[in-house]
């Protein structure tokens, strides 16, 4: 089933991912209601003013074919500021048909604050608290005092488990706050803290293009889109049915995944590449030489030690090797390279070692790059 037509969504964030990848999901224009956190920013006054919604700008390689297609984006309705417009948006949260909260807060958002340890719930109403994890409890205060129904929250920060690490933040700032204990059981028990991981590259819409200058929501994104969501049990039309939401039992296949062939891909094309003078991601893929061996590491070394362990991952890998052929993005290796030891250990080593215990024998394109120094320079 699909999501509920008069279903309303607040949404904490305004950047490029959630524009990029989960407001383009909602298929009915106006639901998400945005809360802008920081002062200064423009995005807050383009929401308001885009009455007909914003570009999204689908550019990339699938398939063996390019694709370029602009869409229009409708689903976003009112944003509010969160620290000039906080009475306006708890009066806002009280339409019941709020169901949803979304959040991209990156991951400084999933922490207390000690400047709210001074404050409690009753003061929450009159200003904002300073952490996310205490705004959400202070809107979540307000709905259980109501006797409304619990809501589904929809963490988007990269990190894993991130809807129980923000649980458990709102639940430590509400002991903080001496909740009492039938809130407590209603935080935990009637709102639903569904765990996801998103993959998406949304970048700036760089210039010259005619509508850019005159659309500052405008986002560019690849092709390929994921929310993965783990089952609580509850009902799944809370969110759009689309093929990029993903209902999953287990998330740790799809982080697996992820990790070891997208990420561990990179690290080992930064450790081979990055020394013979490439500088971008699609630079390796336009070398014939390079990109087979790219190729070759990912289908006779990577996928094989994941399907070893019953995983279904040949697709995904496929989709990655499109990914970095994308002539429209240009991924420095010497980003990739930021902490390149501690990569290794976590996107490659496990593989390296996991190879050999499965196939009795060392993999030989990855042992290449295993030991192989960076330039001094990076």
């Amino acid at each position: 089933m699909n999501l509920v037509p008069e279903t309303q969504i607040l949404q904490f964030g305004t950047g490029k991912l959630l524009r990029g990848l989960f407001d383009p999901l909602v298929p009915h224009p106006g639901r998400v209601t945005v809360v802008q956190s920081r002062d200064g920013v423009s995005t807050l006054d383009g929401i308001n003013r885009a009455n007909d919604g914003y570009h999204l700008w689908v550019r990339g390689f699938q398939q063996g074919q390019v694709i370029e297609q602009v869409e229009r984006v409708q689903s976003l309705g009112a944003a509010y500021s969160l620290t000039r417009q906080w009475p306006e948006i708890l009066s806002r949260w009280q339409d019941p048909n709020f169901r949803l909260v979304v959040s991209n807060t990156t991951e400084k958002g999933l922490q207390l604050d000690p400047a709210d340890a001074a404050g409690s719930l009753q003061q929450s109403g009159s200003q904002p608290p300073q952490s996310f994890p205490a705004r959400l409890l202070a809107l979540l205060w307000q709905r259980y005092q109501q006797g409304g129904e619990g809501v589904a929250i929809l963490p988007l920060e990269l990190i894993e488990n991130n809807a129980t690490q923000l649980r458990d933040l709102v639940l430590e700032q509400a002991q903080r706050w001496s909740a009492e204990a039938g809130f407590l059981a209603w935080l935990r028990e009637d709102c639903r803290w569904l765990t996801t991981l998103v993959d998406r590259i949304c970048v700036d819409v760089v210039p010259p293009v005619p509508w850019a200058e005159e659309d500052p929501l405008a986002v560019m994104t690849e092709p390929f889109q994921m929310l993965v969501v783990q089952r609580d049990g509850g009902p799944e039309w809370i969110l759009p049915d689309h093929p990029a939401v993903i209902w999953a039992d287990d998330l740790q296949p799809f982080f697996r995944q992820k990790v070891r062939l997208l990420n561990g891909l990179h690290t080992a094309m930064v450790a081979r590449c990055l020394p013979l003078g490439f500088e971008t991601v699609i630079d390796v893929m336009n070398d014939p030489q390079q990109s087979q061996w790219v190729a070759d590491l990912l289908e006779q070394e990577l996928v094989p030690t994941l399907e070893a362990q019953g995983l279904v991952v040949r697709a995904f890998g496929q989709q990655v090797l499109d990914r970095f052929r994308n002539p429209f993005f240009r991924h420095r290796l010497a980003d990739i390279a930021v902490g390149h030891e501690t990569k290794r250990q976590v996107r490659l080593q496990p593989t390296w070692e996991e190879y050999q215990q499965q196939f009795g024998r060392r993999p030989p394109l990855l042992s290449e790059v295993m030991d192989l120094p960076l330039p001094a320079s990076v």
